[in-house]
């Protein structure tokens, strides 16, 4: 089991990290009929310079909700691979400095 770990720093407000991850309104290539653990969401896949899909292809990609913990954690699953991906929200507050996560690749982002 591949248990990496990315991460990504945004200085921003915990509502406002929340509303982009939820919000179908937001990221218009999610489709989260109902924010509830246990539903399904789609995701659609569009061309971009991070893949290799040609203009006009899309994947539609479908995952089931695991875990909400409203402005702190969401948590879905992906239904054709199993692969997890969480998403953990923390004030900036909570984080010491330096970071000693060593597992995780952190991207610093202003």
């Amino acid at each position: 089991m591949n248990n990496d770990r990315n991460s990504v720093l945004i200085h921003e407000k915990q509502e406002t990290i929340w509303n982009a991850i939820t919000n179908d309104e937001i990221i218009s290539k999610w489709n989260i009929p109902k924010l509830q653990v246990g539903e399904k969401a789609i995701f659609v896949l569009m061309p971009s310079a991070h893949n290799s899909l040609k203009e006009n292809e899309s994947i539609p990609m479908s995952f089931t909700i695991q875990e909400i913990i409203p402005y702190e954690r969401f948590s879905y699953s992906s239904d054709s691979d199993k692969l997890v991906y969480t998403f953990e929200i923390f004030p900036e507050s909570a984080l010491e400095y330096p970071l000693t996560w060593t597992d995780m690749n952190l991207v610093w982002l202003t």
